[in-house]
């Protein structure tokens, strides 16, 4: 018979209930390794006895020796566990019959189960072989360690399975290969609690500083692309500081861009934070781009402060500061990355200020913003047809208006037929001139959102359609002029979970996602999405008082508020604390990199 192989991308959590029988045993056998309380998790029944486990090059290891020790690791650790990016089933097999094995499978028995027996002993007659292979990262925290410093060591495993049928399947081999180089990095880099020490240092060193340009970008808004006091006060900050700081203004060609760069040594990594500061019409700050820029501000001096403190050994490395206008309408990073902005980053980072959830008052901030950011196209439609006298001689117009009221119908009927996930929502910027001239041309600005750039397209041609059946059946002419279209937001699940670690240690209140917590907000969009398709991406979430939701007088009051600015460093020091991880971790940016590339591949 001819083997057959079933594939499984992402953590092992996700493995659907109808998957192959290798993979829904990996679902079931990794809890139970990594469980440090095997009273109510045991991995015995997972392996023969005889079952050898290798490790590397290392002489082989029986599951009757090995198991007991793995059952005894609570004493030295606190935590363990296998976070699985590919996984393989092989069936090598069914229905072979009796089968001569190296080890004695017999009936089970109750008299065995009743006197404790460490194996299930099972019958001989083997009717499934299966090889699963699984690529993972697993991370350990030792209960020595002060620091609660996770060692995540790079693993490729291999299980030879017999069985029965499905529910009898046993592990009869195991080979493990492992990288150490990731154990010998972090012999090498300093501890979190080091880090944080270095961080929060640095962030009150420069707290009055940074308050004051907070206030300075809060009480003078600027729109997109005209954001020139904002640039000039935060390049003219660090001009100011003279500790090595190179500032560029009009940075990558973009007028209202700037650039803040930081090197030491040769060569290295670079980590970069992304500082917003265009503001709404009519509403000055109400999404709170006043926090954006100085929680970034604020993170990329506290990395440069902290790293130079900590590894002033010639480490070479790089942090980067980047002023990135008109977030708000015009793409204002789409251009940056066009210009080479993100090339050669290896982390990307910045936080976005929402209202305080209502279902979790004391939650500071959220890594992920999994579904959050949708993609998003956005065009302008002009409908051209001809003018004539309204009630002379209608007859001899063709009506522009009437081709938008028909495709707001369209598109209005298309929205039962559409995804929960997707939204479709416009406004009519030219009706037309006035009431007794036929409108020769008029104008729609529409927005089509889903939740990945693949759903998006479909989506958006679906939305077409209702405009070109309008011109048609109105008989006018229809131009599309397309803005910036942004992507949904990737996210990178090691920079997501060192960022939780930090901020807990430091104790700000952060959770790994906020999905399905009572009042918080999703469905809207950012630039900062396509960013995450180019580099490794950070964005995270943090919670201000506001008596009103983003986009709204009442949250731009909240923006300007001394609460809103000391959450906005809290956050700053956990973006701090994890940049400068990836920068001399290798083993935490060899993660970062890995899931960044996997996430492409979604």
């Amino acid at each position: 018979m001819e083997s057959t192989i079933a594939i499984h991308h992402g953590p092992y959590e996700a493995i659907p209930t109808t998957a192959s029988p290798g993979l829904k045993f990996l679902q079931r056998f990794l809890p139970a390794l990594d469980s440090l309380t095997p009273a109510d998790n045991p991995i015995s029944p997972f392996f023969t006895p005889s079952a050898p486990i290798l490790i590397g090059s290392d002489p082989p290891t029986s599951a009757s020796q090995a198991v007991p020790l793995m059952e005894v690791r609570s004493r030295h650790i606190c935590k363990i566990h296998h976070h699985v990016y590919l996984a393989w089933d092989i069936d090598l097999g069914r229905d072979i019959g009796p089968v001569q094995t190296s080890y004695n499978r017999t009936s089970p028995n109750e008299e065995a189960a009743q006197t404790g027996q460490l194996y299930a002993p099972l019958a001989g007659n083997i009717q499934m072989k299966r090889t699963v292979m699984f690529e993972a990262t697993s991370e350990t925290t030792f209960k020595e360690d002060p620091d609660q410093f996770a060692v995540r060591v790079r693993e490729f495993n291999i299980l030879d399975l017999e069985g029965r049928d499905e529910s009898d399947l046993q592990i009869v081999e195991m080979r493990i290969f492992l990288d150490q180089r990731p154990i010998q990095a972090y012999s090498a880099i300093q501890g979190q609690a080091e880090i944080i020490h270095n961080v929060c240092g640095a962030l009150d060193k420069y707290e009055s500083k940074l308050s004051e340009i907070n206030q300075k970008i809060w009480s003078n808004p600027e729109l997109a692309f005209k954001e020139y006091n904002a640039r000039d006060n935060i390049c003219e900050f660090f001009e100011s500081l003279d500790a090595g700081y190179q500032v560029n203004r009009k940075a990558y060609g973009v007028e209202t861009a700037l650039e803040v760069m930081y090197t030491r040594g040769e060569g290295g990594r670079i980590v970069a934070f992304n500082a917003e500061y265009d503001a709404l019409p009519g509403m000055g700050h109400a999404c709170g781009h006043n926090l954006i820029a100085t929680s970034s501000i604020a993170a990329f001096l506290a990395t440069c402060e902290a790293m130079a403190a900590l590894y002033s050994d010639g480490l070479g490395y790089s942090v980067r500061l980047l002023g990135t206008p008109a977030e708000e309408g015009g793409g204002g990073k789409l251009l940056l990355i066009d210009a080479g902005a993100y090339k050669d980053v290896d982390a990307c980072f910045m936080v976005h200020p929402f209202p305080v959830l209502s279902g979790a008052p004391d939650l500071i901030s959220s890594s992920s913003c999994t579904g959050m950011y949708l993609a998003n196209d956005k065009v302008r439609v002009t409908f051209t047809g001809k003018p004539a006298h309204a009630s002379a001689a209608p007859w001899e117009g063709v009506n522009a208006l009437d081709a938008v009221v028909s495709a707001y119908v369209n598109i209005s009927m298309l929205r039962q037929q559409i995804l929960p996930t997707q939204k479709i929502h416009g406004v009519i910027s030219r009706g037309g001139e006035r009431p007794n001239v036929i409108p020769a041309s008029t104008t729609v600005e529409y927005y089509m959102r889903s939740e990945t750039v693949k759903t998006l397209k479909p989506l958006t041609e679906k939305v077409l359609k209702c405009f070109e059946a309008a011109a048609i059946a109105t008989g006018c002419t229809v131009e599309y002029e397309w803005e910036a279209a942004y992507k949904d937001m990737k996210i990178n699940t090691p920079i997501c979970d060192s960022y939780v670690s930090a901020m807990n240690a430091m104790g700000h209140n952060t959770i790994f996602d906020a999905v399905g917590q009572v009042g918080g907000l999703s469905g809207g969009s950012t630039d900062m999405g396509n960013v995450s398709y180019e580099v490794p991406g950070f964005h995270g979430g943090f919670y201000i008082h506001a008596d009103g939701v983003n986009h709204t007088p009442q949250f731009t009051a909240g923006a300007g508020s001394e609460d809103g600015f000391k959450r906005s460093l809290h956050c700053a020091a956990g973006m701090a604390v994890v940049a400068c991880r990836a920068l001399v971790d290798e083993s935490f940016a060899t993660a970062i990199k890995s899931d960044f590339e996997k996430g492409l591949e979604l």
